[in-house]
């Protein structure tokens, strides 16, 4: 399997900011005590709109599978509570199961057509 890449754009009312900011502080920390190493998981702020962009990449769709299930659901429920899905492409060869957690947010998915990974 290729490397399982995310691009989340969230709209985050602006209330909301600081609130949003420190979930995703929280759920990178937890990403980093797990030990567990994802290519990337990262937030930034669009200085232009104030929507955040996540980028998710991961080895395997079973590393993205365990990030998924590591994110304590409170912290998620909130998450999606104080903000919500402008767009997500997840891009790779996925797995029935990394298309079901995606679906539940709206995933567009695409399959990869050339590519340098290696990985």
């Amino acid at each position: 399997m290729s490397v399982i890449r995310a691009r989340c754009v969230m709209n985050v009312p602006a209330e909301n900011a600081a609130e949003f900011e420190a979930i995703a502080r929280a759920i990178t920390d937890a990403e980093r005590a797990s030990g567990r190493k994802p290519i990337a998981y990262d937030y930034y702020r669009n200085e232009s709109d104030g929507t955040y962009v996540l980028h998710e990449h991961f080895g395997t769709a079973e590393e993205y599978i365990e990030h998924a299930n590591l994110v304590d659901p409170a912290i998620l429920k909130r998450l999606f509570e104080i903000s919500s899905v402008a767009s997500l492409e997840i891009c790779g060869e996925l797995s029935p199961e990394v298309r079901a957690i995606a679906s539940q947010w709206g995933a567009v998915f695409c399959t990869p057509v050339a590519t340098t990974w290696t990985g």
